[in-house]
Parts: structure tokens; sequence; C-alpha cells
């Protein structure tokens, strides 16, 4: 329990929410099950997003540099609305540039995967502050 629990729990359903709307079946193969999957997965991404957004800013500034510490809680904030703003660029191009059979069978699944293709990983440890000893995260690599 505790920060650890949550935070790890959030991340790993909202990768695995990513992952399933990559790889969904399209309503050509399972029907009507396309759709609520779809659904669910969408409502999971919120869900472990909701769950992950207050752990990450405060897991950052603790681990921030003293002088950085606004600029590195700033970081999860912005991870929604640029992630929506490239999300939606990438869907205008493909919707604007494929036919419609190739924009339904793959088009609108290429920014997750692509996403998913370049997620790179490293690990933050933060040091004990209460409830459970510490965090560890997984969080994108500055590299």
């Amino acid at each position: 329990y505790g920060k650890t629990a949550k935070l790890v729990s959030a991340l790993f359903l909202l990768g695995t929410a990513t992952v399933a709307l990559a790889f969904l079946p399209g309503y050509s193969e399972i029907g009507v099950a396309a759709i609520w999957l779809l659904a669910l997965a969408r409502i999971a991404q919120g869900l472990a997003w909701g769950g992950a957004w207050d752990g990450m800013a405060s897991l950052l500034a603790l681990n921030a540099p003293p002088s950085q510490r606004g600029w590195y809680a700033m970081v999860p904030q912005l991870g929604a609305p640029l992630g929506l703003i490239v999300a939606s660029a990438l869907f205008a191009y493909f919707a604007g540039n494929l036919s419609a059979d190739d924009f339904f069978d793959w088009g609108w699944r290429y920014p997750v995967l692509r996403r998913l293709r370049h997620q790179r990983r490293g690990a933050v440890r933060a040091p004990a502050h209460g409830d459970d000893g510490g965090i560890c995260v997984v969080v994108r690599d500055p590299r």
C-alpha cells in the first residue's frame, strides 16, 4: 500500500490500456465487442492517468535539484496536453493523406504504435518520505 503501489499500479494500467488500443481487433473481426473494448481501454487510460497525475509531480519535485523543483514538477502536468497535441496532429495528417480503407485499417493506430516503439525507460528512486520508504517508478530516460 502507499505511494509506490498506487503509482506503479496506475502506470501499469496506463501502459496496458495503451497496448490494448494498439492491438485491438477491428469491428469486422469481433463485431460490437470491438466498440466496447475500445471504450473500456479509453476509460482505463483515463482512470490510470488520474491515478498517476498527482504522484508524478511530487516524485519529480522530491528528486529535482533545489533550484529546479518547479520545472521538474511542471513536466508531468504537460504530458497529457503535449501528447494530445502530437497525437491529434498525426491523426489529422493520416486522416487527410490516407485512403479511407487504410486509415480505418491501420492509420488510426499509428500514433499509439509510434509511442510504444520509441518509449525508453529509466527508473527513479525517491528517498524515504513517509508511508512506504520510497518510490520506484518508471519514467522516460532523459538521454
